[in-house]
């Protein structure tokens, strides 16, 4: 990486450390998309393009990696998206990001989180965007994509565990189903549109880990209604 994109780079994540601390202090931080998760992300495209071997256009990669979740700050829910394209034109010009390149950063952003059964989710999208997908989707999972579920559904009031049925039907960002179920369909959906098989090898392992906790938590709960049932009788 030159120096030129070492200082667009340097002055974005200055910027958008301003963001983050100025949501940080109005107290409407979401900890699970903060700048750490974006700096999370970026090192993981970095790193996945050199393990794969990959030629493609770094430094739309690393922008759309580090501005695919800005959105989170106004909006928490599928219009992040509008919302990280809209922060992401504003700001790649005022840290001098090469202009030609600035689409490919925003039809990476627009389609990063697209899964399937999702509209859109099947058309054709850049080598940089499927990089972006995989990097984002290893965040979402192990022990840390368990902690980062949690936090979102404390804030959004999903119950853990519900007997009751509800349907995902594909129309919001998140389906309105418990924390357990949201984990499982969601953990299975990334791996479907894995691309890279360093990433597929990471997720697989990941993956495990999140069905080894999900299926101890369904014990727990399963225990404490069993003996209330027994105390009941």
């Amino acid at each position: 990486m030159n120096n030129q994109s070492n200082n667009w780079e340097k002055e974005l994540i200055e910027k958008m450390t301003k963001l983050y601390f100025a949501e940080e202090q109005s107290g409407r931080m979401l900890p699970e998309h903060d700048l750490n998760h974006a700096i999370r992300v970026k090192n993981l495209c970095t790193w996945l393009t050199k393990k794969e071997s990959l030629t493609l256009n770094q430094d739309a990669l690393i922008a759309s990696a580090l501005l695919h979740d800005i959105g989170y700050i106004s909006n928490d829910s599928i219009e992040h998206i509008n919302s990280s394209i809209r922060f992401s034109k504003e700001l790649l010009p005022e840290v001098k990001f090469k202009k030609e390149k600035i689409p490919l950063v925003l039809e990476c952003i627009k389609n990063h989180d697209c899964v399937p059964g999702r509209v859109g989710w099947k058309n054709k999208v850049p080598i940089e965007c499927k990089i972006l997908r995989d990097a984002d989707a290893i965040e979402s999972l192990g022990y840390l994509g368990i902690i980062r579920f949690a936090m979102w559904g404390g804030r959004n009031q999903t119950p853990i565990y519900s007997k009751l049925q509800k349907t995902d039907n594909k129309k919001r960002l998140f389906p309105n189903i418990d924390l357990l179920k949201n984990i499982e369909i969601r953990s299975e959906e990334l791996i479907i549109r894995c691309f890279t098989k360093t990433a597929l090898r990471i997720m697989t392992e990941r993956i495990k880990i999140m069905k080894t906790i999900v299926s101890g938590i369904k014990e727990e709960i399963n225990f404490a209604e069993k003996e209330v049932n027994k105390n009941e009788t």
